[in-house]
């Protein structure tokens, strides 16, 4: 199985907070995941909401992922957080799959296979 994993700038998270509940993945997301730094620890497990600022867009969309791993780095750096998408605010879904495969094919996105 392949996994596309992007690495994005938790800085251009306008909000990130956990979720109380399960939300309901997506059919069309399949094995998109992202991967950041952030100076909270968050649990696998948990599902975030995080509004992410897209510069290219001036906009933002607002993302629900699965936390699948959590790994403490350093106090100046916190954690290295990976998760998969598993919710896409609907009005922006073609919006964020483009920057989503941009950002992938163009600027550090890379394929893990298992």
């Amino acid at each position: 199985m392949s996994r596309s994993i992007v690495r994005v700038n938790s800085e251009d998270f306008l909000k990130i907070s956990s979720i109380k509940g399960t939300v309901k993945k997506d059919d069309y997301l399949f094995n998109i995941n992202i991967c950041f730094n952030s100076l909270t620890e968050w649990r696998i497990g948990q599902e975030l909401f995080i509004d992410y600022f897209l510069a290219e867009a001036l906009d933002s969309i607002e993302l629900v992922i699965l936390v699948l791993w959590s790994e403490f780095i350093s106090p100046k750096v916190g954690y290295f957080i990976g998760g998969e998408v598993i919710k896409v605010q609907d009005i922006k879904k073609s919006i964020f799959m483009t920057h989503f495969v941009n950002k992938h094919l163009n600027r550090g996105g890379y394929n893990e296979t298992k």
